[in-house]
């Protein structure tokens, strides 16, 4: 931060190396600087996307409320030329139940898709998201539907109404995210063993801090039989799971 201070000033160039320090330990090296550069300019890049796309909802909303208010002008116009207005709210309000009775369904998946995607906002393109158990890369947003690239790089079109049903992770929006194993070892190892095998874990992640953080506890130890004793273990990653190639 000392070298980037006297050129951008002290707020921007310490919020500049922030953005720069993935791993917050503290200092820059060259191969960090060259992955945050490459990094800011793919950033860059998803959000023009995300813009755009954007552009492209709000857009189609203001066309789809600029017919519907031109279908109430229209209305309400019509009523005013006509001697008596109860004929002519009578047919409006006719013409509304059947509608309702016919599609309400439909109208009701486009209202929660528009607060999915307006509203709720649970992603931007680009985001890592974790739908059903399943990671998704976000393609494209549009106002009735989401283009998630899946597993296989296998592109699926999912309708926001139904999204917004869903239980949905952002890995981007997360904090540093933590990694759980079970592993299984000798059932003869004793207590000590383990003792110093969660001290050469934590020695581990002492000496590797710019990418591993936190404190390793081993725990729910069980001999799951005669000959393997099986336990687990948390470790937590520095970068965030957006970014595939670091993690």
């Amino acid at each position: 931060a000392g070298h980037l201070v006297p050129v951008l000033g002290e707020e921007r160039g310490n919020r500049f190396f922030t953005v720069l320090d993935k791993d917050r330990n503290g200092d820059l090296s060259l191969e960090e600087l060259g992955q945050a550069l490459a990094r800011v300019v793919r950033e860059e890049d998803i959000l023009d996307r995300s813009m755009a796309s954007n552009s492209r909802v709000i857009g189609k909303l203001s066309r789809l409320l600029f017919v519907v208010t031109m279908a109430i002008i229209l209305v309400i116009s019509t009523s005013m030329l006509t001697t008596s207005l109860l004929p002519a709210f009578a047919t409006l309000g006719t013409v509304v139940i059947t509608y309702n009775f016919l599609f309400s369904e439909e109208v009701s998946a486009a209202f929660n898709g528009l607060v999915f995607v307006i509203v709720t906002h649970p992603f931007d393109i680009g985001d890592t998201v974790a739908i059903d158990g399943l990671d998704y890369a976000v393609e494209d947003v549009g106002l009735w539907t989401t283009q998630l690239r899946g597993p296989q790089g296998r592109l699926t079109y999912v309708t926001n109404s139904r999204l917004a049903d869903k239980v949905i992770g952002n890995v981007r929006r997360s904090p540093p995210m933590r990694v759980t194993m079970r592993l299984g070892v000798d059932g003869s190892t004793s207590r000590r063993q383990l003792e110093l095998l969660e001290a050469d874990l934590n020695q581990f992640i002492r000496d590797n801090e710019r990418d591993y953080s936190g404190t390793v506890f081993l725990r729910n130890v069980a001999l799951t039989n005669e000959d393997i004793l099986e336990f687990e273990f948390s470790y937590e990653h520095r970068c965030n799971f957006q970014d595939g190639v670091l993690r």
